[in-house]
């Protein structure tokens, strides 16, 4: 075999090693992707999980909330801050479930539950007249999907989601 032979082996052996490395990065990188995703879509599941927990843990809040769900204008002025920005705080974890749907970081059947349950919440007028006075708090493309849902459960009717009857 010659030095030219050689040579020649050598950069076929370095190409190799070249294309298996840069495969190995890509696979890498997109595990890393896969996981980062994830760990967003379960921070942003967390974070809805601690809302409904300091619900179901606080007794006046819960009563506020499910007053306000009702009838909203009944309440106290003090009582109204706490539904609003309960309100708030539940309608901009829906924003960020729906913009990681969106771009593609949720698959669509763990993103459905969470939109069967904003579309529930919808449903209620209280939830509704908060929408009313937070909407230009939230972004442009989530302002057209929750007022194409407020107006859905006019023509479908909604299913309470507390055992209540229909709202």
């Amino acid at each position: 075999m010659t030095l030219e032979h050689w040579f020649f082996l050598s950069q076929t052996i370095a190409a190799f090693a070249t294309v298996t490395a840069v495969s190995f990065v890509a696979l890498e990188m997109q595990n890393s992707t896969r996981e980062r995703r994830h760990q967003t879509i379960e921070d942003v599941l967390e974070d809805l999980r601690e809302a409904r927990r300091a619900l179901a843990e606080n007794t006046d809040v819960s009563r506020i909330f499910f007053s306000g769900l009702h009838d909203f204008a009944a309440l106290a002025s003090i009582d109204k801050m706490r539904f609003l920005l309960t309100a708030h705080s539940l309608l901009a974890t829906h924003e960020a479930v729906f913009f990681h749907y969106r771009e593609g970081h949720m698959p669509r059947e763990m993103y459905e539950p969470q939109e069967a349950n904003r579309s529930a919440f919808l449903a209620y007028p209280g939830f509704q007249a908060a929408w009313k006075l937070r909407r230009n708090f939230f972004r442009k493309a989530f302002q057209e999907l929750v007022d194409k849902e407020i107006a859905a459960p006019q023509t479908h009717g909604a299913v309470a989601l507390y055992g209540e009857g229909p709202v």
